[in-house]
């Protein structure tokens, strides 16, 4: 499911305009889906539903947890924790699993399963967020594995160019003027430029220390 549910639009006009957008990275939603799943499977068992459930109930199964969190937490006038959020997901998969053992005798189609999950994530908005705690400030989500990744390897490129050919000419520059006219301005300059950047690379260095890979 993207963008908003025609189930959620029955909230008041003023309520929408408290909304706010959760940015969720990839690694987020993962960790969310598998927390739904979880909490399904806590009140069925992946046996059960592999023998009541056919392939287009599974998939609409699996489509309904990867998306869950666009549906209950991207359109919030609310603050949870990280921890909380996950909580949620649990919980909403507890509630579908609860939901589809009621009705399964007239669940017969992936629609009808995504229609059953609309009218619980319309009573998550609805119904003062089933009661979880909530706060002030935005939460602090985990760091995306793969932007970490990224960032890491835009450091080293940079630490790399600046001993290869930044730190070189700047020492071959300073070091020339230095040798040219041996006064106190000229070697202090020198040696502060040595410094900083043989500093800069055991910084580098100690930041990164405890990386294994």
């Amino acid at each position: 499911m993207t963008g908003i549910d025609p189930h959620l639009l029955a909230f008041p006009p003023h309520l929408w305009l408290k909304f706010h957008m959760m940015k969720l990275q990839p690694s987020n939603q993962n960790q969310l889906a598998q927390d739904f799943l979880a909490g399904f499977y806590s009140k069925v068992s992946r046996e059960e539903a592999l023998v009541q459930m056919d392939p287009k109930l599974s998939a609409a199964l699996g489509e309904v947890s990867d998306n869950h969190s666009e549906d209950l937490l991207t359109n919030l006038r609310v603050n949870f924790s990280w921890p909380t959020y996950q909580e949620i997901s649990h919980h909403a998969g507890e509630r579908l699993a609860q939901a589809w053992l009621e009705r399964k005798a007239q669940i017969h189609s992936a629609s009808q399963l995504r229609d059953l999950w609309h009218d619980l994530a319309a009573d998550f908005h609805r119904n003062n967020f089933w009661g979880f705690p909530q706060q002030q400030e935005e939460a602090e989500l985990p760091a995306d594995p793969e932007v970490q990744r990224q960032k890491e390897g835009l450091s080293y490129i940079w630490m790399a160019l600046q001993s290869l050919i930044l730190m070189k000419i700047i020492i071959l520059v300073f070091g020339i003027r230095f040798s040219n006219e041996p006064n106190l301005t000229n070697a202090l300059i020198f040696f502060t430029v040595l410094i900083l950047a043989f500093g800069g690379l055991f910084f580098f260095a100690y930041r990164w220390r405890n990386r294994s890979s």
